[in-house]
């Protein structure tokens, strides 16, 4: 049986993400077609969230850090947190919101671990959080194709084989 991402239980937040140009649309049309063929379990009592107007962690990472504190989702905090400190140098500060992502969201939210990992040029560590939020059917999986986090991974053979196995074009 093909691999089905499920929605079910999750808030979409991809407000910490940043959409490539078009990148959302191309998202959101695919989510229509997955929808009806029926590959995505939409579930019930999903609050969905529009990417924000929000300064980016990797161009501005002062001012995203204090955005990034003020969003009420503690997920989308610490993953806002572990990258606008890394760009801005402060590797412990990263490594402290990193290790408190894992500790309290390992299981919500692989695909958030993956996504700081990406962006510190950890290729190892990110497959291996893109591999288990590929097991774990993470709702926020496919987004990896749009944002610009994991941009440094698209040459590796892994990022094209994991693509594959979701059913998304390169």
């Amino acid at each position: 049986m093909p691999h089905r991402p499920s929605l079910r239980g999750t808030i979409c937040s991809i407000g910490f993400c940043e959409l490539r140009d078009a990148g959302f649309v191309a998202l959101a049309a695919q989510l229509i077609v997955l929808r009806e063929k029926r590959d995505i379990d939409v579930g019930n009592g999903i609050t969905d969230r529009l990417p924000h107007t929000r300064v980016s962690a990797r161009n501005e990472p002062a001012k995203a850090l204090v955005e990034f504190s003020k969003d009420p989702n503690e997920p989308v905090r610490l993953v806002g947190s572990a990258l606008a400190n890394f760009k801005l140098g402060h590797k412990r500060e990263s490594d402290a919101a990193l290790a408190q992502m894992i500790t309290n969201y390992a299981d919500y939210s692989p695909s958030g671990v993956a996504t700081v990992y990406a962006f510190r040029g950890e290729s190892d560590e990110a497959f291996k959080w893109l591999d288990r939020a590929y097991m774990e059917k993470d709702a926020l999986l496919y987004a990896m194709k749009f944002r610009t986090e994991f941009n440094g991974l698209h040459d590796d053979p892994r990022y094209k084989a994991l693509l594959k196995r979701m059913n998304l074009r390169e």
